[in-house]
């Protein structure tokens, strides 16, 4: 199966980082996200932000995925420039947006 962020470096924010290395066991967290993330689970959104993402899979457009945390809801965003592959993936708090 072709997987569309196999190319992608992934970010988090300082405040993501921070609550991880405060708390190791929230790095467990963010990473079954992220493996969410890449099984194109996009977490908790609406049924046509869901097809929107699936559409957007296919174009390689920007991809918003929710998911709730211990610490709060967070965001994953894949940004793609070449539109062969998603260069960029992002793992932020919502408040951050």
């Amino acid at each position: 199966m072709y997987n569309p962020f196999f190319k992608a470096t992934f970010y988090q924010t300082r405040t993501i980082a921070q609550n991880i290395k405060d708390e190791p066991k929230y790095r467990l967290e963010i990473n079954k996200y992220i493996e969410r993330f890449i099984a194109k689970d996009w977490g908790i959104l609406t049924h046509d932000d869901i097809k929107s993402n699936n559409e957007a899979i296919a174009y390689r457009d920007r991809i918003l995925a929710s998911y709730k945390t211990s610490k709060g809801r967070i965001y994953i965003i894949a940004d793609a420039t070449d539109k062969n592959y998603y260069e960029t993936v992002t793992v932020l708090f919502a408040d951050e947006y």
